[in-house]
């Protein structure tokens, strides 16, 4: 069967190649939009115009793109977004120096409660006069053939920041437009992605001294305490997101960050089906460069890379055999992926069985397992052994947090993986080896093992426990594990636990201080 290089690379087929096409980012003379502008420039297109209102600032962006990537290639059109005239002049111009344009960035934006009509004006009203010109100009019916417009949002159009009512509410009139924009039907009839993009917390001129701009003192106060505990990304981390997005982003999709695995290799146990399957799925499609897969059942095993090696090319996935409960075959899987892809950098321990009555086994799949290659990960990742540092999950389960009357030994396996990962994860760990130790507690997914829970429960009573207990659950997908693990791989901190249920976003669970479980008495 003939297949494409896509296909036979492993690499997710973009939906628009960079090359030769024509840019114009509002805000692109500073922060996001300039590291954009950089990023775009980096990928060969053709041109790039910068949107802005501050003639300095335009000039030394300019002179720094031209300098870096060759004459022209770059250029200043003085515009203010909030002024609909001004906007449609500055397509003109556009229009006028390069004769087309592929790419819209709408990445102009002020923080300002003080003065939030200004704040409402450039961020949202600023961008629907983009939206709506540009559509104008590269619509497929009009005179060009479609296009794409990244509309930059913010972490805050999705989740709501008490301390910026009115900033948010901007981001999430952004979110809205984009995903009315960019629905199919719209994309259908003229050729045009609109996709969003929403940073989190980055380190420019736009959140600086913020909280002396707030609506009210007291929001102020908040947003300071808030900003002094957000770890800041840099703006080009923002850069090469918005390419991704741009490259793969499906029309009205929005994104909250982007997980670029190039040049990662991960082991993942008991990924023949299930979970682990799914997470290798979603580590292949954000472009990890290898994934072994390591279990003890051959013919899984065997079946699963086949269908990954159709889907992604057979020279990124590897299949390794063995009893990952054992030291020396678990070993092995590291000597021999290493020895295929040449490195190590995310060990994910998802190994795991439900059987109480055969709990031994249990025992030392589940948690044995997961102790072996969290030990092997360090020694083989840590920065004091030759290794460049990584990230090892532990994936125990929500019983892990929420004892099992039902299933009480597998509750202890889980119960051990949660008290394991946070021991040592411990950030002494951390900074002596560069290796990251989080646990990842899912609630009830549909898999093999849920389904056949019912025939290892100790007796028929402590089935009937277990069924009472999980019966009214809502049984979510493999896939939603899956995605937890990119947000642990960008948010987590070292020894973090973290829940994914119900399908919906993982969130890191706080443990209380030990004086405030004390029980009091009220006698």
């Amino acid at each position: 069967m003939h297949r494409t290089a896509s296909q036979i690379t492993g690499k997710p087929k973009p939906l628009m190649e960079l090359n030769c096409k024509v840019a114009l980012i509002t805000g692109g003379a500073e922060g996001i939009g300039f590291a954009i502008a950089h990023e775009l420039l980096s990928e060969k297109i053709k041109n790039v115009a910068l949107i802005g209102t501050d003639n300095c600032k335009g000039r030394e962006a300019v002179s720094v793109l031209n300098c870096a990537y060759g004459k022209n290639k770059a250029v200043f059109i003085n515009c203010d977004v909030q002024s609909k005239v001004q906007v449609n002049e500055c397509y003109v111009k556009a229009m006028k120096e390069f004769g087309k344009l592929d790419i819209i960035v709408n990445a102009a934006g002020v923080f300002d409660g003080c003065n939030w009509e200004k704040e409402i004006m450039t961020n949202l009203v600023g961008t629907i006069h983009n939206v709506v010109q540009a559509y104008k100009i590269m619509n497929k019916k009009g005179t060009d053939s479609g296009g794409v417009i990244l509309n930059i949002s913010g972490l805050y159009g999705i989740k709501p920041l008490y301390a910026a009512p009115t900033l948010s509410a901007a981001y999430y009139g952004i979110v809205g437009l984009s995903r009315s924009f960019g629905d199919n039907m719209n994309f259908q009839k003229t050729g045009i992605r609109v996709v969003t993009l929403c940073p989190g917390i980055t380190n420019t001129n736009f959140i600086k001294n913020a909280e002396k701009r707030t609506l009210t003192p007291e929001m102020g106060k908040q947003l300071e305490t808030l900003l002094c505990k957000i770890k800041r990304q840099n703006a080009d981390v923002c850069g090469k997101s918005a390419i991704h997005v741009l490259k793969h982003g499906t029309s009205g999709s929005v994104w909250s960050k982007t997980i670029n695995l190039d040049n990662k290799v991960a082991i993942i146990t008991g990924g023949a089906e299930g979970i682990g399957l799914a997470i290798a799925k979603i580590f292949l499609k954000c472009g990890i460069s290898g994934v072994a897969i390591a279990d003890n059942s051959k013919d899984k095993g065997v079946e699963s890379i086949q269908r990954l090696a159709c889907e992604f090319g057979d020279n990124r996935i590897l299949f390794l055999e063995g009893d990952m409960s054992q030291s020396k075959p678990f070993d092995r899987v590291f000597k021999e992926t290493i020895k295929h892809f040449e490195n190590v950098d995310i060990v994910v321990n998802n190994a795991g069985v439900m059987n109480d009555v055969n709990w031994e086994t249990q025992i030392n799949t589940n948690l044995s397992s997961a102790v072996i290659g969290t030990l092997l990960g360090m020694q083989y990742m840590s920065k004091t052994c030759l290794g460049q540092g990584g990230l090892i999950i532990n994936v125990a389960s929500i019983m892990g947090l929420i004892p099992s009357s039902g299933y009480p030994i597998h509750t202890l396996t889980q119960f051990g993986i949660v008290g394991f990962s946070r021991a040592i994860g411990n950030t002494n760990h951390y900074d002596r080896t560069g290796v990251k130790i989080t646990a990842l507690c899912p609630g009830l997914t549909n898999t093999k093992l849920l389904k056949q829970a019912p025939y290892h429960a100790i007796n028929d009573k402590f089935h009937k426990e277990f069924k009472e207990e999980s019966g009214e659950c809502l049984l979510q997908k493999p896939e939603s594990v899956a995605l937890a693990t990119l947000d642990i791989l960008h948010d987590s901190m070292p020894g973090s636990v973290w829940v994914v249920e119900n399908n919906s976003k993982p969130y890191e669970i706080r443990f209380p201080e030990v004086a405030d479980m004390r029980f009091k008495n009220k006698c």
